[in-house]
């Protein structure tokens, strides 16, 4: 008879492996299986090469989503391609970004179309970064670039399309295309051909054998000059010994302390402090002299009474002299009545 099976096992047995299915879902979603996102797009026209479905998208190198999905479309006009752009369907995880406030940015009043042109208005603009340079994995980064234009694609997409801006890598890269390479390298050739063509020229060797004939002239000539000039460097030598040996001697002769300089010089000081001294005496005598001569000095009246007493006396010899040259006689006769 065959055994009943329990309901209630099988019960159990179907609810944990519900409840474990569940569980790893929400592990391998990686916690977004109930998280709300924001889906927009992102349209560039160059090579997409590294970046895939799962990159992260950041803002200011910090993941705020990633991307979903990578499809290119073609614009042709009449049969003739006029550009291949590349539509990135992106998702950003719904408050990741928010204000100073704490307050979020992209509140539920905002829609995903308000909310790219929030971002037009901001500056808000996406490019490609790159992850890593050994793998050459991008993945799409959102920065701020207020001075730069809102550059979108005109194309109908399903999502709000958010402005793109070139790298400098990118610009670089353009640069580089826009560069004539054949021409440049057609001159490089030519450059290096012209090379090869002087230095295998025949007169190669023709001018180093004369550039070495002079080099060993040269090494003469020097050789032979150097002989010539060190019996000239000997007199050199001599006169310059001679000459210290006489600057030694007029330094001696003229040193103010112990030479003969040094001598006159303290006998002009002595002779110099003698005349001081008799010039003060000079100036004393004339002083006393100046005093004694005074206009209303006694002095000076005595003397000029002394002097006209001389006048009158010299005068009285003067007429006795005249007297007598005349009347010799007068010494021994007297004089006449």
């Amino acid at each position: 008879m065959r055994e009943r099976v329990n309901p209630t096992l099988i019960g159990a047995f179907v609810i944990g492996a519900v409840a474990l299915a569940l569980i790893l879902v929400i592990l391998l979603g990686g916690g977004t299986l109930f998280q709300q996102s924001r889906h927009f797009v992102v349209v560039f026209d160059q090579s997409l090469h590294g970046l895939s479905v799962g990159a992260p998208v950041a803002f200011r190198g910090v993941p705020i989503g990633q991307v979903t999905s990578i499809n290119p479309v073609i614009d042709a006009d009449g049969g003739k391609l006029r550009a291949v752009n590349m539509i990135v369907d992106i998702e950003i995880n719904r408050g990741q970004i928010r204000s100073a406030k704490t307050s979020l940015v992209d509140m539920e009043s905002y829609n995903d179309d308000e909310l790219a042109d929030f971002f037009d208005q901001q500056g808000v603009r996406a490019q490609l970064a790159l992850q890593s340079l050994l793998t050459g994995q991008l993945f799409v980064n959102l920065d701020f670039f207020p001075d730069s234009p809102v550059k979108k694609v005109e194309i109908t997409t399903h999502h709000p399309q958010i402005a793109t801006i070139e790298t400098g890598l990118q610009r670089l890269g353009r640069t580089i295309d826009t560069l004539p390479i054949d021409q440049i390298i057609e001159k490089f050739t030519n450059v290096l051909d012209g090379l090869d063509r002087v230095i295998n020229a025949e007169e190669i060797p023709r001018i180093l054998a004369a550039a070495q004939g002079t080099a060993e002239s040269s090494e003469r000539i020097a050789t032979g000059i150097e002989q010539q000039l060190d019996p000239i460097m000997t007199d050199l030598r001599g006169a310059a010994a001679a000459a210290n040996q006489a600057l030694g001697q007029a330094q001696d002769a003229l040193d103010l302390e112990d030479g003969p300089a040094g001598e006159l010089l303290r006998n002009l000081t002595r002779a110099a402090e003698t005349a001081e001294g008799t010039l003060a005496e000079a100036r004393t005598a004339l002083a006393q002299v100046d005093h004694l001569l005074g206009d209303h000095s006694p002095e000076r009246q005595r003397i000029q009474a002394m002097l006209g007493e001389l006048t009158s006396a010299a005068r009285s010899f003067r007429v006795l002299a005249d007297y007598l040259e005349r009347h010799p006689e007068a010494l021994i006769q007297g004089k006449r009545r």
